[in-house]
């Protein structure tokens, strides 16, 4: 295969960000670059042809704007859908043999921010794709997908990456908005907004350092390796991509390295994958509820990294360097893995340029550092460092400065500052039918039957938190909205730590109540 380059105009090269962890570092990006990025589809690509090969079914209109779908990966028979977030239509349709298709969009069809979904489907048992474990072509048979959007109709002209990771990321985008499944009904792809897109594409950086704009390469035998003129080492760039490839790749070794059997490591890798981040981290544990050990542990009996979890319970240690200190074991562990992988694979590719070899050598895979001490360019997002571990923190009112306060309000669910709520973000279910569900983005809803209450922690007075004495660990959590009364309308949740005891909906004429007035549904968890 013969390719082209795109990687003056990536968005966040490898490389190019020599970054060093810390809280400043963290939230110059998060305001500043908006880490995770707009998915601005005047990146990569543009109009421009490529020499990638794809086979349409239908020709673009003359009065219709570009889009590309890129596979980092050769695909064949595949289709590959266009589909609007907000009303579920599909934009375009193509099929892709090869490893980029263009699709035409009518400028008309979106607006500023409008979500996009950029969809591989099989198209028959013909379809298949190269999968880098195997080294060979394998079944394509389940959808990968990447969400987008448009800063304005005028920027939709992009190439937009769809691989495991975008399709992790597509998953936690849902997840934000209590969405657990990988799923494509309208009412739950209308939930999802272009900041939630943002987040779920820093986050998936961040952990994994696979960016989504490198469309630099597109692989179909390991010699496509050797012939790509641009993963040589003579440019800062090009090592950027070569690590690029590395990451991309290193972590679907790493899975099929633990399951062997897997037909389909490529697609397998991005399921797993997704069920562990679907929280945010990748740390052997998923979304609370949504775990193999109990309805309200998050555990995973298969886990893709190679410590225990190590769970967050003491809120004195909620800042990044601690947290940080204290998965250091379970980050390094999981880096060593990868970067071994990346050698390996690398090493065994027949003619591989040594000079190349001998570069990725001279990395730190312990914690990703070149020799200088430079970091390499992985995304500090949020509390998140360079691949894996838990940076949930801890619930409660013990703070890190060791004070131990009894109460507070005007509670927040942002997180780019501090969100309160974050470790107790998941679906609680009883016997009795009763369902709990708290959102990364604040909302949380009580329903037993058909009745439903909703409320949403929005930094209101009424968001408070309390406990009787500063060596309790029982706590009551306070979220309000105003009723048609005008009267507030909570949802109280008792808890024990950040084990949840039992949540009531009611209302009350009081803005931090011990217990509401009128009660409309009460539950045990």
């Amino acid at each position: 295969m013969q390719h082209t380059s795109c990687y003056d105009c990536s968005f966040y090269s490898f490389m190019v960000l020599k970054l060093r962890h810390s809280v400043a570092v963290s939230k110059m990006l998060l305001s500043s670059m908006a880490l995770g990025g707009v998915l601005s589809l005047t990146a990569c690509g543009g109009n421009d042809a490529t020499t990638r090969t794809s086979t349409p079914i239908n020709t673009t209109p003359t009065n219709t704007i570009s889009m590309t779908a890129h596979s980092p990966v050769y695909m064949q028979n595949v289709m590959v859908k266009i589909i609007h977030g907000q009303t579920g239509a599909v934009l375009a349709t193509q099929t892709l043999t090869g490893t980029d298709v263009k699709l035409g969009l009518n400028p008309l069809d979106i607006a500023q921010n409008t979500p996009l979904i950029t969809e591989f489907l099989p198209v028959d048992n013909t379809s298949q794709y190269y999968d880098p474990a195997l080294n060979r072509l394998a079944a394509f048979n389940q959808p990968l997908r990447a969400y987008s959007y448009a800063s304005s109709a005028a920027s939709v002209a992009s190439t937009v990456r769809v691989d495991p990771y975008s399709e992790i990321a597509y998953r936690r985008a849902l997840a934000r908005n209590g969405i657990y499944s990988a799923s494509m009904n309208l009412a739950d792809l209308k939930q999802v907004n272009a900041q939630d897109i943002d987040t779920a594409n820093g986050e998936v950086y961040s952990v994994f350092n696979v960016t989504k704009d490198d469309i630099s390469y597109g692989i179909g035998a390991q010699s496509d390796i050797n012939d790509s003129h641009y993963l040589g080492v003579d440019t800062y760039v090009n090592r950027g991509h070569l690590l690029g490839l590395g990451f991309t790749f290193g972590h679907v070794l790493q899975y099929y390295q633990n399951h062997a059997n897997s037909q389909t490591p490529w697609l397998d890798f991005s399921n797993a994958a997704a069920q562990d981040l679907l929280d945010g981290d990748l740390d052997g544990m998923t979304m609370r509820g949504l775990g193999q050990s109990g309805s309200q542990l998050d555990i995973l009996q298969d886990r893709l990294v190679p410590d225990a979890p190590i769970i967050n319970s003491d809120g004195t240690r909620n800042t990044s360097n601690l947290l940080a200190l204290d998965q250091a074991k379970v980050r390094t562990d999981y880096n060593q893995q990868i970067g071994a992988q990346m050698l390996n694979y690398f090493g065994n590719i027949s003619g591989f340029a040594a000079e190349r070899l001998a570069w990725l050598k001279t990395i730190n895979t312990t914690n990703y550092t070149l020799p200088d001490g430079s970091g390499l360019a992985n995304g500090f997002y949020h509390l998140h460092t360079a691949g894996a571990g838990n940076y949930t923190r801890a619930f409660g009112l013990d703070l890190p400065d060791n004070t131990h306060p009894l109460f507070k309000q005007a509670l927040s669910a942002d997180d780019t500052n501090i969100n309160d709520i974050e470790q107790l973000v998941g679906l609680y279910k009883n016997a009795a039918g009763c369902q709990l569900g708290i959102t990364t983005n604040g909302v949380i809803t009580l329903t037993q039957q058909n009745v439903t209450s909703t409320v949403h922690v929005n930094r209101e007075v009424g968001d408070n938190l309390s406990r009787p004495s500063a060596a309790s660990h029982d706590y009551t959590l306070n979220v309000s909205d105003l009723d048609a009364s005008g009267l507030p309308r909570f949802i109280q949740i008792r808890l024990n730590g950040s084990q949840v005891l039992s949540a009531t909906a009611g209302v009350s004429t009081q803005q931090v109540p011990m217990a509401l007035d009128q009660v409309s549904l009460s539950c045990n968890f």
